[in-house]
């Protein structure tokens, strides 16, 4: 009954190779007897009874197998199986304890925390000679610096702060919690399968990060990413999965895990140039907390100095050029989410900002670093609009500053010239370098050319109240938001990327609108407009929209702005269709022709102010983006809420 032994399960096998014996003796004759019976060398049924066998059963024996040391060695890796098993059970059950009770230092190496007293003692006993303590671990977490002659002049002309370490011999950093070494990902806290995360991974980096200029390092792959910072991988999970609608892709827990990793990241000192990354990115798409990311996002980068790096990346510094382009990026979606919302920016106009052309000398620059900067140029002209005539929306612009107003405007047309021809077809994404920069350049008119509206009354008397100059601006102010809205309805390539543009870009085209309303409806005595024409443009406008959210239905979310944002217009365009109707009934009383919503209008509009009365929103009174943050949870809860219209001038009146 002489037989091979069979061949060793695969976890025998690596246990084998952990104690370095990858071939144990074997047993080549199977154990067909018990001890009892072959001790006294009679026949056992021990194959067929079983233990234990008839004749130990009958004698009332001990029945037992002798067993090889291959059964051992089995037994052993049983064992340990079961034991790896029961460690990581524990070790997923103390993630979420640490996560519960918010304490992340539950899940540091114990070596670590012993480790800790000594390491303190020892920085006490020496003086701290760093003059930006923040910058451990700036390169992926792996404690690299992007300087690494980090500048340790204590000079008279040393920047003031830098001193302060030296003089108490402590470290700003020292009692700052620190972040653990091996933090959880959403695929080890079972979130997401490897899979899936991996699926939304490539979703991103071939469509969203195309838009921005390219967020991630050059060769950054799904590998690469996840090891580095679980905080990136959930923010680009995040993102991606608002933009797929897909049962299996869990979006609600992605946002809230990305949204779990930064709140424990804001308090960190150990924050890398992935982590302000992953804020960039969540800005960038995530409307309900894209203020707080990139405000987190601007203290990290200062933290880390990254708005000194473009010097050594014009040196030829490829660290540096790195963190040089990081920090630009940051000062693009800062602006972007500032500006229009009526705040000033973190991020100003300062040393980086000037040097962003000599910052395209630098060797390793890429077709995106053009993109990037061409960026960085417009937002600087748009900031100094905004730091010179403020957030005022009831003062008018003083006859002064009419000339300020047109060099600004000669700015952007200089600035459109300059890069308007520059950029090529992308692989990815088409021709939206070139029309984005058409697309950049009227939001940025629209925004400064609004300004005119400033201190406008809307009743007869406004129109006497601008000059020709202040008129003029105020009709290109109207042209540029025509422009934007005839960009959505009659450019199809344009229309494929809406969904997946960021957020900046949903809200300048809900700004267009909501001020072509207001332009029909409360400006008409300030300044003459074509309105059919300008009613016909905003309902095709709605129904462009619906047309396209409703074919990306299997592809975004209702959480994503675009969906908010043309459910409120179709909202408007419903009211006003309402108040048209109401309006048209009294002009047959009256005498009065009026005009609405379909594509047949009349020329005239004529309605009363009861009849048309949005009155959930704040006021608007010179068209301030500021005034109405398309971003916030109050106002878009309840659909797109909309201003007070003043109807009670226009009666009697011809709208042109």
């Amino acid at each position: 009954m002489d037989h091979q032994a069979s061949p060793a399960p695969q976890h025998l096998n690596a246990f084998r190779e952990e104690y370095g014996d990858p071939r144990p003796p074997e047993i080549s004759r199977k154990i067909t007897a018990c001890v009892s019976c072959r001790k006294h060398k009679v026949k056992c049924d021990l194959q067929n009874a079983g233990v234990p066998c008839t004749r130990c059963k009958k004698r009332g024996l001990s029945c037992a197998v002798k067993k090889s040391l291959q059964m051992l060695l089995e037994d052993d890796a049983t064992w340990k199986d079961r034991i790896d098993a029961e460690v990581g059970r524990l070790a997923s059950g103390m993630a979420r304890l640490a996560e519960h009770l918010s304490l992340p230092e539950l899940l540091d190496d114990p070596e670590d925390r012993q480790s800790t007293p000594r390491t303190a003692t020892a920085s006490a006993s020496a003086p701290d000679n760093s003059t930006s303590p923040l910058r451990d671990e700036v390169m992926g977490g792996s404690g690299e610096s992007w300087n690494d002659n980090a500048i340790d002049d204590h000079g008279p002309a040393a920047i003031p702060a830098s001193v302060v370490s030296e003089v108490t011999k402590h470290s700003p950093s020292a009692r700052a919690p620190g972040r653990t070494k091996s933090q959880p990902d959403m695929i080890h806290r079972g979130i997401l399968r490897a899979d899936q995360a991996e699926m939304l991974f490539n979703y991103y980096i071939s469509k969203h990060d195309n838009y921005v200029y390219s967020v991630l390092e050059e060769g950054s792959t799904f590998t690469t990413t996840r090891s580095r910072s679980p905080l990136l991988l959930a923010a680009i999970c995040a993102v991606a999965s608002l933009h797929l609608t897909s049962s299996d892709i869990p979006y609600e827990r992605c946002y809230e895990e990305f949204l779990h990793l930064s709140t424990s990241h804001a308090f960190s000192s150990r924050n890398n140039m992935d982590d302000i990354r992953a804020l960039c990115i969540g800005a960038f798409w995530l409307s309900d907390i894209s203020w707080i990311l990139i405000s987190n996002a601007v203290r990290m980068a200062t933290e880390l100095q990254l708005h000194q790096a473009y010097r050594g990346a014009i040196s030829g510094d490829k660290k540096a050029y790195v963190a040089a382009r990081l920090y630009y990026l940051v000062h693009v979606c800062d602006h972007q989410f500032s500006i229009a919302y009526g705040r000033p920016p973190l991020t100003g106009e300062y040393e980086a900002a000037l040097a962003a052309d000599q910052f395209l000398s630098c060797k390793f620059v890429v077709e995106d670093d053009y993109r990037l900067i061409s960026q960085v140029k417009h937002w600087s002209i748009t900031s100094n609009v905004f730091r010179t005539f403020g957030t005022d929306i009831q003062q008018q612009i003083p006859d002064g500053m009419i000339r300020q107003l047109q060099r600004f405007n000669l700015d952007l047309d200089s600035c459109r010239l300059e890069r308007g021809t520059r950029f090529k077809q992308h692989k990815h994404i088409g021709n939206y370098p070139r029309k984005g920069v058409g697309l950049h350049y009227h939001f940025a008119k629209l925004y400064l050319c609004s300004h005119a509206f400033r201190g406008i009354s809307t009743n007869s008397a406004g129109m006497s109240e601008m000059s020709l100059d202040i008129r003029e601006i105020a009709d290109n102010a109207v042209l540029s938001a025509t422009s934007i809205l005839r960009s959505i309805n009659s450019d199809r390539e344009f229309q494929s990327f809406m969904s997946d543009l960021p957020l900046y870009f949903d809200t300048m085209i809900a700004f267009a609108s909501v001020f072509l309303f207001r332009i029909t409806t409360s400006y008409s005595y300030a300044i003459h407009v074509d309105v059919p024409e300008i009613l016909r443009l905003l309902g095709q406008s709605v129904r462009v929209l619906q047309e396209i959210t409703s074919e990306i239905t299997s592809k975004i979310r209702p959480e994503h702005l675009l969906a908010r944002i043309t459910a409120g217009l179709k909202q408007i365009l419903s009211k006003f269709e309402e108040a048209r109707q109401h309006g048209t009934e009294n002009a047959v009383v009256s005498g009065h022709a009026t005009t609405g919503m379909n594509v047949e209008l009349p020329d005239t509009m004529n309605m009363l102010p009861d009849q048309f009365d949005w009155t959930s929103g704040a006021a608007l009174d010179g068209f301030s983006m500021g005034n109405y943050d398309f971003l916030s949870d109050h106002q878009m809860t309840n659909g797109f809420e909309m201003w007070p219209t003043d109807y009670s001038q226009q009666q009697d009146s011809n709208i042109y």
